[in-house]
């Protein structure tokens, strides 16, 4: 069986696009690897580039190895607010990682 979980914000308008707020620093302090209770989960940074040459950053949150339980996991996409970033998905990371739920979010 499948679980689908949405998480959305209410904006209160379209926005024009802005300029990254250099969030990625942020991502470069925090380990590549880390333990939420006794489990390790690892996460990985990825860019992708569209044919226009737009940068999209993106993170991939997943069990170690060493912790995974099974070879495809259910994944959730974190999709943040207009003026927000991918830090907002960390609050939701202790509760679907244990869970077996991986993460990808993105800039």
């Amino acid at each position: 069986f499948f679980f689908f979980f949405f998480f959305f914000q209410a904006e209160d308008g379209i926005r024009d696009v802005e300029r990254s707020r250099g969030l990625g620093d942020v991502y470069k302090r925090q380990a590549q690897s880390f333990l939420i209770g006794s489990h390790q989960f690892k996460r990985s940074d990825y860019t992708l580039t569209n044919s226009r040459g737009h940068a999209l950053r993106c993170s991939f949150f997943e069990p170690s190895d060493c912790q995974r339980i099974c070879q495809v996991l259910p994944c959730a996409v974190f999709l943040h607010g207009n003026t927000s970033s991918r830090l907002e998905s960390l609050p939701f990371l202790r509760f679907l990682l244990p869970s077996n739920i991986s993460v990808f979010t993105f800039d």
